[in-house]
């Protein structure tokens, strides 16, 4: 049996997109993404958030620095991820996030609809 790790995210940015470069010369930010959901249909007022980590490579990374701003609503296709690294103290650390293989700024404050194509599977 196949599997699949798909995952859609649609939202809007906790902060600005901030681009790095790795050694090796290739772009990348994180994002961060907020999501609401009513958590009871009878109170309207209270609403759940969801902060959801997102990492961009190369020709996304570039597009979301060029053109999404903190507050802007975005979809996100791409798939989840759980990374795992060493800290500065040697510490074992862990974090899941998504890595966006497709970004679109939805309308919003700035109007129309900016995409970006697919990018072909990459191992990171």
């Amino acid at each position: 049996m196949g599997t699949i790790n798909n995952a859609f995210i649609l939202g809007n940015l906790g902060a600005n997109p901030d681009v790095h470069t790795t050694k090796d010369g290739h772009a990348y930010c994180t994002l961060r993404v907020a999501t609401h959901r009513r958590s009871n249909p009878d109170d309207r007022s209270k609403i759940d958030t969801t902060w959801h980590r997102v990492k961009l490579w190369r020709h996304n990374a570039e597009f979301a620095h060029r053109h999404l701003k903190k507050g802007d609503p975005v979809a996100i296709e791409g798939r989840i991820l759980n990374e795992q690294w060493t800290d500065g103290s040697g510490n074992p650390r862990s974090a899941t996030l998504m890595v966006g293989t497709r970004i679109t700024l939805v309308g919003g404050r700035r109007g129309g609809v900016k995409s970006t194509e697919p990018e072909p599977p990459q191992e990171h």
